[in-house]
């Protein structure tokens, strides 16, 4: 069937089957009317009252003209106006109304509220009712999990208790099948452990298991309680440092520049063992991947990893964001520590190899998407383009840096996790969604800075005011992207654009 895109109230964006939709659940109030305001919307009210073929999205989204005008939504109530009108043009002449009885065959149960929470339900996969704890529950227990409707249900955001594996599932380091989980993890960790032994050395970071073949048990590994008490007596150690290349030295004194600088407001990075485990994670994965090898920001990337799964190890006491205020990692066991080291290490494999082009030589894929970016925020927001390229911002003197840590220094850290959320849910969250979610987040301090000079501008783009933000702020951002995803990935225009920057 047909998708319709839209907002669902509240900010949050939603994408409906057509098959699914509860007309009569919608509610004609000013939040729930932009629910229906899109191209695609368009195309199904053709399609059911004139009998037609309806017009393919792409048609309808390379002509401005093309999104629906709805009359006196903004002015009328949802309760007293049953017979309300809706005006919708496609193109510069095909110009119909279309009474919101026709599209609720039935009356509304409730106001606002209940509206919202009965779309939000279609959207999440769940009955009405149900919980979402429940549904994720449902979902994890089968044995073999629907990873589109996981990614359908997590598009939302995931709840904290779920989070660590279903990063794992949508990344694609553990499979869905649950027979083959358990052995998957196992020899995962196993490998891990065996690299870092390769470039660290067994007696200086692990403790290592071994059967009595002497072979490594099966994903067992644990960090040694020799393990120095500071990060530096790892990188001074004569045995990890032994018969390391001029270009491998050179690769470790970067990371050990960048480790202190990780996530300044953050105890939990802060822990010596904490940062021992980032150097190795970050020293591993550059040495198996010499086209790029480090680069800076990388250390960014893998935050979110360790505190989803150090949160994982944790006691449901200590779990949340209190992982963040953490001065030590006394409260998990070495064990706990080791396989959340490895889970941290594989997924964030998993999220370079979707952006593997960010870190070769030059680049290209940061050039490609900031070039990308600016031609979309002058197509959604024509004033701010014009702003700041008449005071000289060049987009690649901000973006560059939203583009090579994925905001991780423009969000706070705990709306970093609940964004990734999302991007596990896109085919290409990391790379194509998230230039939308960069080009929203630009047009949302449109008005501000439309206001400001040079110096004005440059200092407000490298520091943006969003510490006080809260979700309801960034689900505003991740409906805008998601709109502006939908319409302009099919724009003809923008498709030429991509194809030829890159």
């Amino acid at each position: 069937g047909m998708d319709l895109y839209g907002f669902a109230g509240l900010g949050r964006a939603v994408r409906l089957n057509e098959d699914e939709c509860d007309w009569g659940a919608l509610d004609t109030s000013a939040e729930m009317m932009q629910a229906i305001s899109s191209p695609d919307f368009a195309a199904r009210v053709l399609d059911a009252r004139r009998g037609a073929s309806a017009p393919s999205p792409a048609m309808l989204a390379r002509s401005m003209s093309g999104t629906p005008k709805l009359g006196g939504a903004n002015a009328r109530g949802s309760r007293e106006h049953r017979d309300l009108t809706l005006t919708a043009s496609v193109g510069e002449r095909d110009t119909f109304d279309v009474k919101m009885s026709d599209l609720r065959p039935r009356e509304l149960r409730d106001p606002v509220r209940e509206s919202v929470l009965h779309i939000e339900d279609k959207l999440k996969r769940r009955k009405p009712g149900e919980s979402l704890d429940v549904a994720y529950e449902k979902l994890l227990a089968a044995p073999t999990v629907d990873l589109a409707a996981l990614r359908a249900l997590a598009w939302s955001g995931i709840p904290f208790k779920h989070r660590a594996v279903v990063w794992k599932l949508l990344l694609g380091y553990v499979p869905a099948s649950a027979a083959r989980r358990n052995d998957a993890l196992a020899r995962k960790r196993r490998d891990y452990q065996l690299a870092v032994e390769q470039h660290f050395g067994t007696s200086q970071v692990f403790n290592v298991a071994v059967d009595s073949g002497g072979n490594p048990t099966s994903g067992s590994f644990s960090a040694s309680s020799n393990t120095p008490a500071r990060v530096q007596d790892v990188r001074t150690s004569a045995t990890s440092r032994a018969g390391r290349s001029e270009y491998e030295e050179s690769m470790y004194r970067q990371i050990a520049v960048d480790i202190p600088r990780t996530c300044p407001g953050q105890s939990l990075f802060h822990v010596s063992h904490v940062q021992a485990a980032l150097e190795r994670v970050l020293y591993v994965w550059a040495m198996r991947h010499p086209a790029s090898g480090y680069v800076q920001g990388m250390n960014d990337l893998v935050t979110p990893f360790f505190f989803v799964f150090y949160s994982e190890q944790a006691s449901e006491a200590h779990a949340g964001e209190q992982v963040l205020a953490w001065c030590d990692v006394e409260s998990l066991s070495s064990q706990a520590l080791a396989d959340a080291e490895a889970d941290a290490y594989w997924c964030l494999t998993a999220l370079l190899d979707s952006i593997h082009d960010y870190y070769i030589f030059a680049q290209p894929g940061i050039q490609k998407r900031v070039l990308y970016m600016t031609e979309l925020v002058g197509r959604v927001d024509p004033p701010l383009r014009a702003h700041l390229d008449a005071h000289g911002v060049d987009f690649i003197q901000f973006a560059f840096r939203w583009m090579n840590c994925l905001l991780m220094r423009e969000l706070p850290f705990v709306l970093i996790v609940r964004v990734w959320d999302t991007y596990l849910c896109e085919p290409d969250g990391f790379g194509n969604f998230h230039v939308f979610v960069c080009a929203a987040l630009l047009c949302y301090f449109s008005h501000e800075l439309r206001h400001m000079e040079f110096q004005e501008l440059v200092l407000f783009l490298q520091n943006l005011p969003t510490q006080g933000w809260t979700q309801r702020e960034l689900d505003m951002i991740l409906s805008q992207a998601f709109m502006w995803r939908s319409l302009f990935d099919s724009s003809l225009h923008l498709q030429r654009f991509a194809a030829k920057v890159g």
